[in-house]
């Protein structure tokens, strides 16, 4: 009766993990192009080819959604995704010009990339979705003849 008890306490321990797991995870697709998932961890390329030097702990090992750099002369692109639960998406903008994202809510976090050892600044804002697409603006925001890199969508589901 003891070892009953115990592997029925056993399968129910792991029924409860395997389930906050499956709960915590989130499915990512209809990625449009140029765009492609990553995850976030140092090194992770923040737009191609720059690469994330500095972020929040809480967004280590979550997965991101990252577009390529771009002309310069030319504004980030839009790009967008699909994801199968409700989220926050975390938007990593490259701060270049007074831009900020409509709809966007500000936070208090900062990240930072690499071009070589050179560092830039991001500012972070969210934004909660429903399960579904997700668009990710352009980023308008220039100095000088150059507009900021496109975004880093950072999905933490709810």
């Amino acid at each position: 009766m003891k070892l009953l008890s115990a592997v029925m306490s056993t399968l129910l321990f792991a029924g409860i993990a395997f389930t906050a797991t499956a709960e915590g995870t989130v499915k990512i697709s209809d990625i449009s192009k140029p765009a492609k998932q990553s995850t976030v961890k140092v090194g992770t390329l923040r737009s191609a080819p720059y690469k994330l030097s500095v972020f929040p702990d809480m967004f280590k090992g979550k997965p991101c959604v990252i577009a390529p750099r771009g002309k310069g002369a030319k504004p980030g692109i839009t790009f967008s995704f699909n994801i199968d639960k409700p989220a926050t998406i975390y938007l990593f903008v490259h701060k270049r010009g007074n831009y900020a994202p409509k709809g966007w809510e500000k936070t208090d976090m900062k990240a930072t990339w690499l071009v070589g050892k050179a560092k830039y600044p991001d500012l972070i804002f969210k934004k909660d979705f429903p399960a579904g697409k997700v668009d990710i603006p352009t980023h308008t925001g220039k100095q000088g003849s150059n507009y900021g890199v496109p975004h880093m969508a950072v999905i933490v589901v709810k």
